[in-house]
């Protein structure tokens, strides 16, 4: 009986000391060394925090990126941006590097997702690799089946925006205020949108005596392209087609004209992104019409119509 009780102690201690092993082995594995480019250190010094919640292992922040950011060793993840996404680069076995592609922002808000990300990598890079099968013998025939490949398809997104005219008449000298609203579809960083929008004080002239009012309405269709994101900023340029719908109203005899011209409106634009989908934009354009009506006689203002607005947007993530 002695020699059962000897063996019964020493499974007891065996029991309690495996979880011991275990936790120890975790803890003092390798950490992965986070790489990341200087725009997204705020970011990944988030995932790290998250990361060590999660797994109990240390993760630390280290320096720049190499130049092609597969190209990491053991143990670092490479962290960039690429065609307006984040791209995931971490090192597996045999010399192999597992990548992912996360379409999301580069604030520290988007660091839950990217976490969950490298975790996922981590487990495909543990991951070992098939070994080559060996060559089939002569005279024997061998049929390869290939898994069909699966193209990712972008689909558009629609975008939404109210906005503010504050243009300037060069024929009256004057500022022009007015609403503006449009909706586009969204693919990546690049939208098309149509829009309009129309001064609320109507323009004034005086003819042979007799008081004219004149309202224009503009509605344009226009490219956005953002070649410029920096987090939650961004930067691009629009361009597109314009028409202009002009109506002129005589007081004294309630007499009324109406006309429209055509042209192209450009624009620079500079945007803040301040909570989930919705941002603040601010632009400045101008509009160039070729060949200005007359109503009532009236030569209308030269072709180039400069302008500025301020607007609301509610913009889908890239």
């Amino acid at each position: 009986m002695t020699w059962l009780r000897q063996l019964g102690l020493v499974l007891i201690g065996v029991a309690i000391t495996a979880p011991t092993s275990a936790q120890a082995t975790e803890s003092d594995a390798s950490p992965i060394v986070i790489l990341a480019e200087p725009s997204l250190r705020p970011l990944a010094r988030e995932v790290a925090r998250v990361l060590q919640r999660r797994t109990g292992r240390p993760h630390v922040l280290g320096g720049d990126p190499p130049i092609i950011a597969e190209a990491v060793s053991a143990g670092e993840l490479a962290m960039v941006e690429r065609d307006g996404a984040i791209l995931l680069a971490l090192a597996g076995r045999d010399g192999r590097t597992v990548t992912s592609q996360l379409s999301v922002s580069g604030s520290v808000d988007s660091a839950r997702t990217v976490a969950l990300a490298v975790q996922s990598l981590a487990d495909e890079a543990e991951v070992e690799v098939a070994p080559t099968p060996p060559p089939s013998p002569p005279n024997s025939y061998v049929f390869l089946e290939y898994e069909p490949e699966r193209v990712e398809r972008r689909m558009a997104r629609p975008s939404v925006f109210l906005r503010l005219l504050a243009g300037y008449s060069l024929s009256q000298k004057r500022i022009l205020v007015g609403p503006g609203a449009g909706f586009g579809l969204c693919v990546g960083t690049g939208c098309l949108t149509v829009e309009a929008d129309m001064p609320l004080v109507p323009e004034r002239h005086v003819l042979a005596g007799q008081d004219i009012r004149m309202r224009i309405v503009n509605a344009a269709l226009r490219a956005q392209f953002r070649p410029i994101v920096r987090g939650d900023f961004s930067a691009g340029f629009t361009v597109g087609l314009l028409t202009r719908i002009l109506s002129a109203t005589m007081m004294s005899t309630g007499e009324r004209e109406t006309a429209s011209d055509f042209g192209f409106r450009g624009s620079l634009e500079g945007s803040w992104r301040f909570a989930g989908p919705f941002e603040w934009v601010v632009e400045a354009g101008a509009d160039y019409v070729f060949d200005p009506p007359r109503l009532f006689g009236l030569v209308r203002e030269n072709g180039l119509f400069p302008w500025v607005t301020t607007s609301l947007r509610m913009r889908p993530f890239e």
